[in-house]
């Protein structure tokens, strides 16, 4: 007479926390056997006759017997045994994060009561559910999770992306009268193709647009702004280069009359930037003044001859212009 009670039916023991659970017929020979499941309730859930071990999926946590009978030789014999089903409420991470180089990320799981990550490099706290790792290259952790007998372990993979280089030029353009505008282009070895957008920080609060965006004038001169240039790869990591442009103020404004009398009012050419170069021509094309360092002399002499005089200047920063202004006397 087989005696079944002497087997170990479960592998795992009365309690366990797994969906998938072996069972294991370990008797001797019989004529028949029964392999039954029961819930809480002793509704029998399952049952097969077929195979001495098999592998049983549960659907729900709980109690449940298993109940194997066995007959050999016209005699049956019961086992059976509890067995709890514990369904471990863990949360996970991803298997793949993916973050910028130079950012971090929040790694997140929970329903446990120990936490474990290895290796512990480049996170903030590798004993905790949601430790925050700066990794500089790609790693792999493993994540061991416990609850009483429940235990979990999982590899989390944190892929540090790249960014892609980025750099850019600006030209501060002037004309008479006007203010200083400044033009922004990406630098000559910026492969657009890379990015998938570029956004530019004025220093002002203002945000352009663009690989080419439009010829900017900021509103209060005389100060010095800070230009970052944002691009955005098809990863979603941003590339950023930084320069600091100054904007003169005033800008160039040359007076169209001047009355050298020395009144010290209107009594020369002045420009507002200094040490420009300055040409300045009579009707008749003759060049009657020339400077390299020009500083608000042209006028003194009271000899000058009243009439219309034209001029050139190119100033420190790189204006330029050119215009009449009118002698009085």
């Amino acid at each position: 007479m087989v005696n079944p009670r002497n087997s170990q039916i479960i592998s795992s023991g009365s309690e366990t926390c797994e969906q998938r659970v072996n069972f294991v017929f370990n008797a001797v020979d019989a004529d028949e056997f029964l392999w039954e499941i029961l819930d809480a309730n002793f509704n029998v859930i399952f049952s097969q006759n077929t195979d001495r071990n098999f592998s049983y999926t549960f659907t729900a946590p709980g109690d449940y017997k298993i109940r194997l009978t066995v007959t050999n030789c016209n005699q049956t014999s019961q086992a059976i045994k509890d067995l709890k089903v514990i369904f471990p409420n863990f949360t996970f991470p991803p298997d793949t994060v993916r973050l910028c180089r130079g950012e971090s990320v929040q790694l997140q799981a929970s329903g446990a009561t120990f936490y474990q990550w290895r290796p512990t490099t480049a996170l903030s706290n590798p004993n905790i559910a949601n430790p925050i790792a700066s990794p500089t290259q790609s790693i792999t952790y493993t994540l061991t999770m416990r609850n009483g007998i429940c235990e979990r372990v999982k590899n989390v993979r944190v892929e540090v992306i790249p960014a892609t280089p980025a750099d850019f030029n600006f030209t501060l353009l002037k004309e008479c009268n006007t203010p200083y505008r400044i033009r922004l282009r990406l630098a000559d070895n910026v492969d657009t193709t890379k990015f998938k957008k570029f956004r530019w920080d004025m220093g002002d609060g203002t945000i352009l647009e663009g690989t080419k965006p439009d010829e900017y004038t900021y509103a209060e001169m005389n100060k010095t702004y800070t230009i970052t240039l944002l691009a955005e790869n098809p990863n979603g990591c941003i590339s950023r280069a930084t320069k600091q442009v100054t904007i003169p103020k005033p800008p160039i404004s040359p007076p169209n009359v001047i009355t050298p009398n020395g009144d010290g009012i209107n009594d020369t050419f002045e420009i507002a930037e200094k040490n420009c170069k300055v040409q300045i021509w009579n009707r008749w094309g003759k060049v009657v003044f020339k400077s390299d360092n020009y500083q608000n002399d042209w006028g003194n002499d009271k000899n000058i001859p009243a009439g219309v005089y034209y001029y050139y200047l190119e100033s420190p920063t790189g204006a330029s212009c050119n215009g009449w202004v009118q002698v009085l006397k």
